[in-house]
């Protein structure tokens, strides 16, 4: 598969971007400088082939919604793909006509690849680079991980198979270890099982016992029935308590109502119907009055409001006056300034007329030319200037054609007689290539100064330090072999005393937590130790066996000696009991005691042998360090550690190198020396010839013959010029006489064509007007003039009609409007007629109002007839309600606005009664209402806060009593529960135990099954991609190792260790061991990965990695190989070759390297010409 193109419509910092790979092309090379957006474009190829994921980093220009990619992606059978993506899931895939395409639509272009996938083996840069080298060195060339790595990406196999294999052992082993958690578990496992079996019941006043709990469940019986009693009287005052407000409220309520006297018995909203009613009935009343004093007001308006029915009849011939009026003034005002514009244009007619010397004064329409004769005339004023202009321009040429023929004589004149330079041309010749000589022979000092002060200064700096590089090549030096193999010996001895180290500080630390656990245990107490058990129990006997003795040896004098022996007696046993029952409820705190006691003296054992092995170590150190120093000792030098001499050989070799191509660049300079002195006499002679007064060429320093020889060169060359530029003046001086003779025959030429001119000039200017002999520039003005005309004769014409219109229509609007003023307003007649009209229109416009207000009158008499009607008639309906009201109970029509407050305050304090019983009965708990008001008479109200108080302190009181028989009946029961089945407790603890320790097991065996099993899948991983790949894959990896290195690496190839386990090495080629004095027979030598360079493990490893590609793109399609500044650590050689190897495998793998680095695109474009295709990211305006 093949990138052609990336569209970065909008993704990142780019807009409708396009990157296009050309095809063909082997190496593809995006450059961009930093901020380019090289990132972003690296970013957009994964994003686009897997999907933007959500909250990009990228969507900082464009809302990521807005996101969009596309590419053109070709097969290897030539199938073209175009397609787009956008973000989301579903749907994100969108074809080139713009259809949604399936989600799996770029299945069958990436083979499976997955985005984590294509990172690793499809991408790399310069830290993975150099990180997968480095694990490489790590593996220490293990073949299988080498090749499964760099066909994976994935660093760190083998370390990470150790780590399982490691941490596996520490959980399980062959061999019982206490280190080892699964035997740790065991071990908890089997003391849990025993302290189960240890276990026996016992029995001690069991009657006693028994009887003590029957009388304190009694107790708590009697106790519970005082509390419920204690209850019930508690809620009883609580209730008593809650409803006395309540009857007071209701008694209150009473008394008001019978303090507003004797009200007649009416139904529920009787009162606020009346109060309805009497307002309804005021409300009409008002209502009345204020259409009355309404009326009256209309009634007035309408008298005062006079029309003029005459005027009103006159309406539409006054309203289309109007209408003219606007009109008609405008008219008036622009009159006098549009017959000014006609007599403006009359003038102007006139001064043309007169411009052109008209014998009328004034131009006529009939007088206009035709437009053919314009034509003509325009015509030859064109003619005529070019003519005017040529004869111009030829006479300029010749007077400037003579003036430089005379310069030419005067040069001619000047130079006099001169010789040919071909003699001295030859001489120059013959010295060849005395120049480039003399910059070869300065350059190679210059090289020699620099590269021997560069020597001297890099020998200074080498550690340990190198006076002269002559006495380092004549002293023997170990070789690298040796260094290598005591860097290995000296890295293992490290190796082991960290590791010894490690373990002395881990069991030190261990012993140091192991010791604050002891003391944290004992902190809490003496710990009942088995042994302390012990001890208590052998001092208790002892004194036993002597009490026994005095028992059975009475005597007075014994006496005092028995008691004190007793009292002996007594204290052990309490000790050696209270020390048993502690160790029953402590089992857990004895068990750690003992853990830790154990794991103190393990730790501080493991301790002692960690510094043992460790002075044997530093030992051994010693001793290597020893014969370290004397394997340098005929070299003159004080060895530092092996790995910083082998940095110090590597840089001394290349110092030796150097030193030999300084040798080489010295003998050349010797041979450019003699070559110089060959060629100084004929550089002499030619001095000589040309007059140059010179010191002795034998004692000339390069840089002044140089010089001199730059002098010799430019006088030669002036000569040669001097004789080439006389050759040349004849020449010229033949081309300026026959350029003179051309130029005066053309002027004669146009002389005769101007007289021809002139006649048909009289007769074009006679046409338009002008006399015969008028100039071009009379000519132009006349044309002017009567291009004007037409424009003016119809400005003229316009004007004039536009003149007699406005004096027509004025004469029509006055002829209609002064007998209309004389008809309706023969006050107006005097006015101006415009205005007459506007105030007539006015007139009309406040009677037509007037007309309009009158029948507003009318309409609105009308309508206050309708509402008095009306609210006469609800006046009378809400009187006769009122009657029928007050009839009802017995009262006058009069009595009602007086009696409806108290019936409306009675209804309301009713109300409030029964929902002060309602409360009642919600809280009366079941008990009528007459039974709660003789108990309520019948209790002290004022005690009742008094005696709820004292009835919660004794259930508090009964309460911590109960609390007190519970917890003594609970510890009586837990004693019969240890007499009937031992310690329950205890027996608990240890089952507990055993099952934790079960599960430890469990949890240990299930660890080590999943890493052991996982080792031996990556050890299997790592074998068959030793077996299945290594042929093809190594053959591969030669030919670009070999490529990469630049020939200085034949092949990469395996070795077998003592383990009968293969191992990747390099073998160098025979050039590169020529070149570095290696004996002929080393060539056949292998290098392991350790023992090459960390510039040389990246090219193994790069090596490694392209031979895996073109392996799968010969088997499957092959996504593109994106490399970021893959090269960034490689110098400008080591670049050449990656860049070469890079795009030998471009016919299977299409590789697209990213860089800022301008120096890797000029490398590219030398190296391999047309075919790296270079695309330039930043683009300049």
């Amino acid at each position: 598969m093949r990138l052609l193109s990336l569209s970065l419509e909008r993704f990142g910092p780019f807009t409708d971007r396009l990157l296009t790979f050309r095809e063909g092309a082997k190496l593809h090379l995006v450059h961009g400088p930093n901020e380019a957006g090289k990132s972003s474009s690296l970013a957009a190829i994964g994003d686009l082939l897997f999907g933007i994921p959500r909250k990009t980093r990228f969507a900082f220009v464009h809302q990521e919604r807005d996101l969009r990619l596309g590419a053109t992606l070709l097969s290897r059978e030539g199938l073209r793909f175009d397609f787009r993506r956008k973000p989301g899931g579903k749907g994100a895939l969108i074809g080139a006509d713009g259809n949604t395409l399936p989600d799996d639509a770029l299945a069958p272009w990436l083979g499976g690849l997955s985005r984590e996938v294509f990172g690793h083996a499809f991408g790399l840069d310069a830290e993975s680079l150099r990180a997968n080298a480095e694990m490489l060195l790590d593996a220490e060339g293990d073949m299988g991980a080498s090749l499964l790595a760099a066909a994976s990406g994935l660093r760190g196999l083998v370390t990470l198979r150790q780590t399982l294999d490691d941490e596996a052992d520490q959980i399980y082993g062959e061999r019982k270890a206490q280190h080892r958690l699964f035997y740790q578990a065991l071990a908890r496992y089997e003391e849990a099982s025993e302290a189960i079996r240890k276990d026996e019941l016992k029995a001690d006043d069991w009657k006693t016992l028994n009887a003590e709990i029957e009388r304190l469940g009694a107790d708590r019986h009697s106790l519970k029935e005082q509390r419920v009693d204690l209850a019930r009287e508690q809620a009883r005052l609580e209730r008593l308590k809650r409803i006395a407000p309540l009857f007071d409220a209701i008694d209150g309520r009473m008394r008001q109502i019978e303090a507003l006297g004797d009200l007649p018995e009416v139904p529920p909203g009787f009162a606020r119907h009346i109060e309805d009613e009497l307002n309804a009935a005021e409300a009409a009343r008002k209502r009345l009055a204020d259409l009355l004093g309404e009326k009256q007001r209309a009634e007035h308006e309408l008298a005062s409001i006079a029309i003029d029915i005459h005027l009103l009849d006159q309406a539409e011939t006054i309203s289309e006056l109007f209408a003219r009026t606007q009109a008609y003034a405008a008219s008036r005002k622009d009159l006098p300034r549009v017959v000014s514009e006609r007599d403006e244009k009359e003038a102007a007619l006139r001064q043309c007329g007169a411009s052109l010397g008209l014998t009328e004064g004034i131009l006529r329409e009939d007088q206009q030319p035709s437009s053919a004769a314009i034509a003509r005339v325009t015509h030859l004023i064109r003619k005529g200037r070019a003519a005017a202009n040529e004869v111009e321009s030829l006479r300029h040429n010749l007077r400037k054609e003579e003036d430089r023929q005379r310069d030419l004589l005067r040069e001619k004149e000047r130079l006099g007689v001169l010789s040919d330079p071909a003699p001295l041309l030859e001489q120059m010749a013959r010295l060849g290539a005395f120049e480039t000589e003399i910059a070869k022979y300065t350059d190679l000092r210059q090289k020699i100064r620099a590269e021997t002060q560069a020597l001297d200064e890099a020998a200074a700096r080498l550690q340990p330090r190198v006076t002269r590089l002559d006495d380092v090549v004549s002293r023997p030096l170990p070789s690298n072999a040796t260094i290598q193999r005591f860097q290995t010996d000296f890295a293992t001895l490290e190796t082991e005393i960290r590791r010894e180290e490690e373990k002395r500080g881990e069991a030190l630390e261990r012993a140091a937590n192991a010791r604050e656990e002891l003391a944290r245990l004992a902190g809490e107490g003496p710990v009942p130790s088995r042994e302390a058990i012990l001890a208590a129990r052998g001092a208790r006997e002892a004194l036993w066996d002597k009490l026994r003795q005095d028992l059975l040896n009475p005597g007075t004098e014994l006496q005092a000696a028995r008691v004190e022996t007793i009292a002996a007696f007594d204290r052990c046993r309490l000790e050696a009991d209270d020390l048993a029952d502690r160790a029953a409820g402590e089992a857990q705190r004895i068990a750690a005691h003992l853990r830790f006691t154990q794991s103190l003296k393990d730790e501080e054992r493991k301790a002692d042998e960690a510094v043992h092995k460790l002075a044997d170590q530093r030992a051994r150190q010693q001793s290597l360090a020893e014969t370290w120093g004397e394997a340098w000792a005929g070299s003159g030098l004080t060895p530092l550690m092996p790995a910083e001499m082998q940095a110090f050989a590597m840089q001394l070799n290349e110092l030796l190198r150097r030193r030999e191509g300084l040798l080489r660049e010295h003998a050349a300079w010797t041979e450019s020396e003699a070559r110089l002195a060959v060629a100084r006499p004929g550089l002499a002679a030619l001095a000589k010839i040309l007059n140059l007064e010179v010191l002795s060429l034998e004692t000339v320093e390069a840089e002044d013959l140089a010089n001199l020889y730059g002098r010799i060169g430019r006088l030669v060359q002036a000569r040669k010029d001097a004789w080439d530029g006389a050759r040349d003046l004849a020449a010229r001086e033949r081309q300026f006489a026959e350029s003179i003779t051309d130029l005066r025959n053309a002027v004669l030429e146009s002389e005769r064509d101007h007289a021809v001119f002139a006649t048909k000039w009289s007769e074009a200017v006679s046409a338009i007007g002008l006399r015969r002999e008028a100039l071009i520039e009379e000519a132009e003005a006349a044309l002017d003039v009567w291009r004007q005309a037409p424009a003016l004769f119809e400005a003229r014409n316009n004007r004039a009609r536009r003149v007699e219109g406005m004096q027509r229509d004025q004469k029509l609007f006055e002829s209609e409007t002064v007998p209309l003023l004389a008809d309706v307003a023969p006050d107006l007649a005097a006015l101006p007629h415009d205005h007459a009209i506007k105030t007539l229109h006015t007139r009309l416009v406040a009677m037509q109002k007037d007309q309009s207000r009158r029948e507003e009158c009318c309409k609105t008499l009308q309508r206050f007839e309708v509402e008095m009607s009306s609210a006469e008639k609800t006046l009378e309906q809400a009187e006769a309600r009122l009657a029928d009201h007050a009839a009802s109970i017995g009262a006058a029509r009069d009595d009602l606005a007086g009696l409806w407050p108290r019936l409306a305050e009675r209804e309301s304090f009713q109300k409030e009664i029964e929902a002060r019983k309602q409360q009642i009965h919600d809280l009366a708990d079941g008990y009528a209402e007459a039974d709660l008001r003789d108990e309520l008479a019948a209790s002290d109200r004022d005690r009742l806060d008094a005696d709820l108080q004292a009835l919660r302190e004794e259930g508090e009181r009964l309460v911590q009593k109960s609390n007190e028989i519970y917890a003594s009946q609970e510890r009586h029961l837990e004693r019969r529960q240890k007499l009937e089945g031992g310690d329950g407790v205890q027996a608990e603890i240890a089952l507990q135990r055993r099952r934790n320790a079960e599960a430890e097991m469990l949890a240990a065996a299930r660890d080590y099954v999943v890493k052991k099993i996982g080792g031996k899948l990556i050890e299997r991983a790592i074998t068959r991609a030793r077996e299945e790949r290594q042929s093809p894959l190594l053959r591969r990896a030669s030919e670009i190792f070999a490529h990469l290195t630049g020939g200085d690496w034949a092949a990469i190839e395996q070795e077998f260790d003592a383990d009968d386990k293969p191992h990747l090495v390099g073998r160098k080629s025979r050039e590169t061991i020529r070149r570095e004095d290696t004996k002929e027979e080393s060539a056949g030598k292998a290098v392991p990965v350790i023992g090459m360079s960390e510039g040389t493990r990246d090219q193994l490893y790069l090596a490694l990695r392209l031979a895996y590609l073109t392996d799968y793109a010969e088997r499957a399609e092959a996504a593109p190989f994106i490399g970021d500044d893959l090269f960034a650590s490689f110098d400008d050689v080591r670049t050449g070759h990656g860049l070469r190897a890079l795009a030998a495998i471009g016919d299977l793998v299409q590789p697209i390297l990213f860089t800022h680095h301008h120096h890797v695109v000029e490398i590219a474009k030398a190296a391999l010409g047309d075919a790296v295709d270079v695309i330039e990211l930043y683009q300049r305006s």
